[in-house]
């Protein structure tokens, strides 16, 4: 009975990143934004999908990095790069392998990560924002906010995966 529980877990996440990836496709056309919206529309499906207090332990954050980057195997499959073409980590790398790297040191990506309205920065940002406080919507907004930059748009999509979590119910 576990197999079958998880192979339908593994279908079901299959299809979030899939859809996912398709509506990211119809609205944006760089590859790295595309990747980022992918991303992002994952993290939030995946914390409505979460148990309450799931993402406390630190290896479910690491779990979940892991599986924004290689949802249910397929990147790892379909050789998805940690590395761009020019050696630098990719978003998939800094989510990947970076960020469970800065929440294991309780360190803060800020000063390593560019943050600009280039998404290679701002997601693993706001990803960190909000895994570095999972259960504390208060502390993310502030968190991103204090980092400076480009903070709206940290926060506004750090928020928005805590907000689907439950924390807080009048976020726009």
């Amino acid at each position: 009975m576990a197999d079958v529980s998880q192979a339908v877990r593994s279908l079901l996440h299959y299809r979030i990143y899939r859809d996912s990836l398709l509506q990211a496709v119809v609205s944006h056309r760089h590859s790295m934004a595309i990747a980022a919206a992918t991303c992002q529309a994952y993290a939030v499906a995946r914390a409505a999908a979460a148990l309450p207090r799931s993402l406390v332990p630190l290896t479910n954050r690491f779990a979940l990095c892991a599986d924004l980057t290689h949802p249910s195997g397929w990147a790892r499959k379909a050789r998805v790069p940690l590395k761009g073409s020019t050696g630098a980590p990719s978003l998939h790398g800094r989510i990947g392998t970076e960020l469970p790297r800065f929440l294991a040191t309780c360190e803060t990506p800020f000063a390593t990560w560019h943050n600009g309205a280039y998404v290679l920065g701002s997601f693993p940002r706001a990803l960190w924002c909000f895994l570095a406080s999972p259960e504390d919507f208060e502390q993310t907004l502030f968190t991103a906010v204090d980092a400076g930059h480009d903070a709206d748009t940290v926060a506004a999509m750090a928020c928005k995966v805590s907000e689907i979590r439950g924390h807080h119910t009048d976020f726009p």
